[in-house]
């Protein structure tokens, strides 16, 4: 087993997720990150925490849609975490009242890169909450009796409707091939990741049975999974639970498809303003931010806590303190161990260059004059 230090204020973090505030040590225990591969190749992060009364367990499962054709099947992973969570013996409500019924919680995320579950429930529930996992992950047969109420929800998702004559007439006034270089493409050489996890509706409300069958055993495998577990349980008893039924799965002797590392772009600060558009609802925002390349699955709670400080200093800052009126939210993008992280601070058109004045004085000058 690998051991990792994890940074002390992560501590405080993770702790305010998992624990009633009511409930916090005064003086946190330190946490420990240790590593614990499974004989099938599927490999367990966990990190023990004391004073937690919950548990977190999550699946990371290395697929998104820059394993997709978007011409093709683009939408497939998005859609598959869908079908996933349905079960061949037990109805939907059924199985999800297992765990809601306990006071648990679970979701599931599609990205460009990863497809993630997760679910937390109370200490207690360590095995019904590890065997409810499994068997959303792992199928002989996929059930896909709801196929088509499943592209609704998705439609509904991502405000999709049938397209009209007008949305005909700017494919063909502004076809794809005269788009511009996005986000990625420009900052990264990155082109594959400037398409939506989704999809696009004219491919994924066509996607069938087969397509999401070939999906699912191309890419759902325990070689090309990450377990994460946080909670009070010591590892051997996490290893214990998850050993006939994680553990258990058979191996594939294939290779984990994570995508490569990209390190070929040095950080850099990222900011930039928008004002109105023609034909769109007045904006006027500021995004700041920090680019950045070489991040590794163990490292993203570090950014997540980073994230977390410098809002709140943001907050401080540009807000509460000034007594102003708009507002701070922050975004984290990585994928490939590159991307950003970026901050939004919105105003009206009153405050818009005050504003952006004293951004720019706080961007380019000393942020730890700020910090109390």
């Amino acid at each position: 087993m690998r051991r990792m230090r994890t940074p002390p204020l992560i501590v405080s973090l993770i702790l305010l997720l998992l624990s009633p505030a009511a409930g916090l040590a005064k003086d946190p225990s330190p946490v420990e990150v240790r590593l614990h591969p499974f004989s099938n190749g599927l490999a367990l992060y966990h990190v023990r925490l004391e004073e937690a009364v919950n548990f977190m367990l999550s699946v990371t499962v290395w697929v998104g849609s820059v394993n997709e054709d978007p011409k093709q099947n683009g939408g497939v992973s998005h859609l598959l975490e869908h079908i996933l969570f349905h079960q061949p013996d037990v109805p939907e409500s059924e199985f999800n009242a297992q765990v809601e019924s306990q006071g648990g919680t679970f979701n599931a995320m599609t990205a460009e890169d990863f497809t993630e579950y997760f679910l937390r429930l109370p200490a207690r529930h360590l095995e019904l909450g590890q065997n409810w996992l499994h068997k959303v992950l792992f199928h002989d047969r996929l059930v896909t009796d709801r196929l088509e109420e499943e592209k609704e929800i998705i439609n509904r998702e991502n405000e999709w409707s049938i397209p009209t004559w007008w949305d005909w007439l700017w494919d063909f006034i502004d076809p794809d091939y005269l788009e511009l270089p996005g986000f990625w493409q420009r900052n990264f050489r990155m082109r594959e990741y400037d398409q939506l996890p989704e999809g696009k509706y004219e491919v994924a409300s066509t996607l069938n049975t087969a397509q999401l069958e070939a999906h699912y055993r191309t890419y759902y495998y325990p070689e090309n999974m990450v377990l994460l577990y946080v909670g009070p349980h010591e590892l051997e008893k996490v290893v214990t639970a998850l050993g006939p039924t994680f553990g258990g799965v058979p191996p594939t002797a294939r290779q984990a498809k994570p995508s490569r590392l990209v390190n070929s772009v040095s950080p850099r600060p990222y900011f930039s303003t928008d004002l109105p558009m023609f034909f769109s609802d007045p904006e006027y925002d500021i995004r700041l931010g920090y680019l950045f390349t070489g991040l590794r699955f163990s490292e993203r709670s570090e950014i997540l806590l980073y994230r977390f400080v410098l809002r709140q200093l943001l907050e401080e800052r540009f807000r509460y303190a000034e007594g102003k009126t708009y507002s701070v939210s922050g975004s984290l993008h990585s994928y490939r161990g590159a991307g950003y992280l970026r901050f939004r601070l919105e105003a009206g058109p009153e405050t818009y260059w005050t504003q952006l004045k004293e951004v720019k004085k706080f961007v380019w000058g000393d942020p730890g004059k700020y910090l109390s």
